[in-house]
């Protein structure tokens, strides 16, 4: 008898899995996914298979190749070994997940990526995938937002063979190829620095010098922008006393609580399609028992944090905002930064005068 293919949906973890389950209404199957008839749900577990890059090893490129194919060629894959430094055999944990994550690609007509919007998460499913190495369809779900209609918008009608995803996964293993190299360079370039730093003692320099972060240069601005995940970073430690890691997991529970977009590194602007959806989340806020009063008196959305040049968003990631649900289970850090970012969205899109 001749068994029925499903599509299997892969996230980066259990907290995302479990809200594309709940969305679609799959419920728990086993100890490694989510089934509803025709659909699975499973997750990696984090980067649980690593890529390895020699830039001594001839590289293998040709014409006919797509990008991840390039990237197959070129790296090694390996699972993760964590017994060394954790002192117990998690590594067997792995592999039984790996085991039953092949076991539901082997019975898939299509698989779909919906590990969370980031180049990082889109690389720990391409290491899966050619760990793997079951030969079978693929598409992406980008999820800036994990409503239930985004959700399901993106699992029953995928992009498949969408030219943009190719132009943006292009680019993330142009970067990552880059990268390699860089970190192999690295010894000699730290070298050179401290030979420069022992050069430079005693030396004044006057030069106010940029911002870098992620290799990218932060402008400051003097007017209300959208918040982002480096900028929530600085305030909660400046302003509340977290560190970056109880900033980082209380910013990444909002995202998955449905509550905010996903929070990008450093931008701080959304394009038009975002700002045209914004009028319908700052109604919702118009309810909100602390900022309501504020919500209410925005008649019209400033449009100076849109993204010019961007139209619709898709495989980009853009400022922080709210997605118009309210909030119920927060815990204090959480519901201090959920307000930080309510003000820094009314803010942004409060108009200047005469705007």
């Amino acid at each position: 008898m001749k068994t029925e293919k499903i599509i299997t949906i892969v996230a980066d973890s259990h907290l995302m899995a479990d809200n594309i389950a709940r969305a679609i209404g799959a419920t728990p199957a086993g100890e490694y996914h989510y089934a509803k008839e025709g659909y699975a749900v499973t997750w990696t577990n984090g980067s649980i298979v690593e890529a390895s890059y020699n830039p001594k090893q001839p590289f293998i490129l040709s014409d006919s190749m797509t990008p991840q194919q390039v990237y197959a060629h070129n790296f090694d894959f390996a699972v993760r070994d964590y017994d060394k430094v954790v002192g117990y055999d998690k590594k067997a944990e792995d592999l039984a997940r790996l085991d039953a994550i092949k076991a539901l690609f082997k019975n898939s007509s299509l698989v779909i990526n919906a590990t969370m919007p980031t180049p990082y998460c889109d690389l720990v499913f391409w290491n899966l995938y050619w760990y793997l190495a079951v030969p079978v369809k693929t598409c992406r779900a980008w999820l800036p937002v994990l409503t239930n209609r985004a959700i399901r918008g993106a699992i029953y009608n995928p992009r498949i063979d969408d030219e943009r995803y190719k132009q943006y996964i292009s680019k993330v293993i142009y970067d990552k190829f880059l990268e390699e190299d860089e970190i192999w360079r690295e010894a000699e370039a730290e070298e050179q620095a401290q030979q420069a730093l022992k050069a430079a003692e005693g030396k004044e320099d006057d030069e106010e010098k940029p911002i870098i972060y992620n290799g990218q240069e932060v402008k400051l601005v003097d007017y209300p922008v959208l918040p982002s995940f480096l900028s929530l970073l600085v305030t909660a430690s400046a302003e509340f006393g977290y560190n970056h890691d109880e900033t980082a997991d209380a910013v990444l529970r909002l995202y998955l609580k449905k509550l905010i977009s996903f929070p990008s590194d450093i931008q701080s602007g959304v394009p038009y399609s975002v700002w045209r959806n914004m009028k319908r989340n700052m109604r919702m806020l118009r309810y909100n028992s602390r900022w309501g009063e504020q919500a209410k008196a925005i008649k019209k959305l400033s449009r100076r944090c849109v993204i010019k040049g961007v139209s619709d968003g898709a495989y980009e990631t853009y400022g922080i905002v709210t997605t118009g649900l309210h909030p119920t289970d927060l815990t204090g850090k959480e519901r201090i930064i959920y307000d930080h970012i309510v003000k820094q969205v009314i803010d942004a899109f409060t108009p200047f005068e005469g705007e």
